[in-house]
């Protein structure tokens, strides 16, 4: 399963919205569901190397108007607290060290701890 769900991953990184909704619809899962699921395989290819932050980054910001296109009214957990560390990982803030990775200072620790909690997931 996680290697189709990763499939749907474009080179360059792009999730097609026809896409996500014709394996949502195949597997038989809410919107909500695909979102989950498949942020929390980004988060983890990312942690494991498997992913670029680029990519992995790329995938969460198509995955947000994806969520909403296909009905939801909002960006289901842990989906939404993924796609926020992808978000923290992009820019640095203003009183940072120029020589601080925002990637590592803000995306891994938010990442490591939502995949520590664990995600059981249901249609």
């Amino acid at each position: 399963m996680e290697l189709s769900l990763l499939s749907l991953l474009e080179t360059p990184p792009v999730l097609r919205a026809e896409t996500l909704e014709r394996e949502r619809a195949a597997r038989g899962w809410s919107v909500e569901r695909l979102c989950n699921e498949l942020s929390v395989l980004v988060a983890k290819g990312f942690m494991a190397g498997e992913l670029t932050f680029d990519a992995a980054d790329t995938a969460m910001n198509w995955l947000w108007p994806y969520s909403f296109q296909a009905g939801s009214s909002y960006l289901p957990e842990p989906c939404n607290e993924i796609y926020l560390a992808f978000d923290a990982g992009e820019w640095q803030r203003r009183d940072d060290p120029p020589e601080l990775d925002p990637v590592e200072a803000y995306t891994r620790p938010r990442l490591e701890s939502i995949l520590a909690q664990g995600y059981s997931a249901s249609a």
